[in-house]
């Protein structure tokens, strides 16, 4: 388990906490990232579907949340 800054699609989610718990992985290639761990994807957005390896829930950084929002408007 770990707390690290995440690199998110957009301007508005750059530095994004995400907290890891046992976090599964994705494995060969992401197909539609939105967040990464440096150079490692641990979100993906297929359609109005997200999977995410880390809990934005878990985390008092409400960036990822407010990018959601924005996604959902947008639709």
């Amino acid at each position: 388990s770990c707390e690290a800054d995440l690199r998110g699609e957009g301007e508005k989610q750059d530095k994004c906490k995400g907290i890891f718990s046992r976090a599964p992985r994705f494995t060969g290639d992401a197909q539609n990232p939105i967040a990464w761990l440096e150079d490692e994807v641990v979100g993906i957005m297929e359609n109005n579907i997200i999977a995410l390896t880390f809990h934005p829930e878990l985390s008092e950084d409400l960036l990822f949340h407010k990018w959601l929002i924005t996604k959902a408007n947008e639709s």
